[in-house]
This record gives structure tokens, sequence and C-alpha cells, in this order.
């Protein structure tokens, strides 16, 4: 909880110090910075006390296919890809 309030603490002098800067740039790289820190912070606080998940979740069009240059495959069948670089055997 400690933690928590002194990343909370920085966020908003951040966010101050953004608003008190009169270059429209710095005041933007100054908010990217402090959001990139509070954030960063922020899932690894939630990571730590199991709030939030230690591991991605699986996109639901990307699977793991087989691969097609698998040099476990059946001999009769083609490779469908072609290697551009030599394959070595360890």
């Amino acid at each position: 909880l400690c933690l928590a309030s002194l990343y909370l603490l920085v966020l908003v002098f951040g966010w101050r110090l953004s608003r008190a800067v009169e270059d429209s740039d710095l005041a933007c790289l100054v908010r990217v910075v402090t959001i990139a820190i509070t954030g960063q912070a922020a899932i690894n606080l939630l990571v730590n006390v199991a709030l939030f998940p230690t591991k991605g979740i699986p996109l639901p069009f990307f699977s793991h296919r087989e691969d097609p240059c698998d040099e476990n495959r059946d001999a009769e069948t083609p490779p469908k890809c072609v290697h551009l670089h030599p394959v070595t055997s360890s």
C-alpha cells in the first residue's frame, strides 16, 4: 500500500510538472514518461499481488500450427516451404 501510494505521488507530481511546462512537446514527453513509469509499476504491483495474469492470453486467431518444414514429418509428403538458409543438423 505504501509503495502504491509513492507511485501515485510520482504520477501526480509528473502530471503537475507537465502542466507547468510551457513547451507543449516537452509537456507531452513528461506525460509519456510519467505514465510509462507509473503504468509499469502498477502492472508489476498487480502481478505481484496476483490480481493480473503472469502469462499472456493467447489470441483467438493465432494458434500453434505444425511446422511444414519439420524434419520429423512423413518422408512421402514433400515439404511445403523453402529454406533460404541451409538447415544444419546438430
